[in-house]
């Protein structure tokens, strides 16, 4: 299989900047916000079955456009 990462993306809001603790503080603030995204049974099912499968929440990654295609033989 060739490895993979899905990167759950979308608009993070920086409710507190300007101090060290920000990106701690907005991180928490995220998960509790959109906690029903991060807890779907699928998306932990997925990386327990295949071990090239990685789930991502957007404190740890973030892509803005991925287009999937394939090449001509």
């Amino acid at each position: 299989m060739i490895p993979s990462e899905l990167v759950i993306d979308h608009s993070v809001i920086a409710y507190v900047f300007g101090t060290s603790c920000a990106f701690a503080a907005n991180a928490k603030l995220e998960f509790f916000r959109n906690k029903e995204r991060y807890q779907l049974e699928l998306l932990r099912w997925a990386q327990q079955a295949f071990s090239d499968f990685l789930v991502r929440p957007p404190i740890q990654a973030s892509v803005t456009r991925s287009t999937l295609s394939t090449s001509p033989a």
